[in-house]
């Protein structure tokens, strides 16, 4: 089961920066540009009706969908530093909503808005292009 959340949780994420543009790590999703992301299950959901765990709506306690999000920005970099090239690495936070699972690491969320992006390897024109496209701060990344 799954709580409601009205108010956004923030959560870190890794992505792939191909050509401005912010893809999954693991799947490959393209994150829509000022859109809100939302979740649909491949196993169950509404793309494949019937299919292993039954239909339902994304995340579904008893099933591994949804938006993934992590708690801590280290456990983003582990992801992001496995980025291979030509791709390059980024973490940043996304706002989740909706139908949220908790677990230790992180969430499943039914909804998640990008926050923020910090580009690991990029340049300031990579920067400027992330920035533009998805209207949200990009910087490059710092460690500390």
């Amino acid at each position: 089961m799954s709580d409601l959340y009205l108010d956004p949780i923030l959560g870190w994420r890794a992505w792939k920066v191909v050509d401005g543009r912010l893809y999954s790590t693991v799947f490959g999703t393209l994150w829509p540009e000022q859109a809100r992301l939302e979740a649909t299950c491949g196993l169950g959901g509404r793309s494949s009706p019937g299919g292993l765990r039954g239909v339902h709506e994304a995340p579904y306690g008893a099933c591994e969908c949804g938006i993934y999000a992590l708690k801590s920005q280290s456990r983003a970099l582990a992801i992001a530093r496995q980025v291979l090239p030509p791709a390059r690495a980024a973490v940043g936070r996304v706002s989740l909503w909706g139908h949220v699972v908790e677990t230790e690491c992180g969430y499943r969320a039914q909804y998640a808005y990008l926050y923020d992006v910090q580009l690991l390897d990029g340049t300031a024109e990579e920067s400027r292009t992330v920035r533009r496209r998805y209207a949200v701060d990009a910087q490059l990344f710092v460690s500390v």
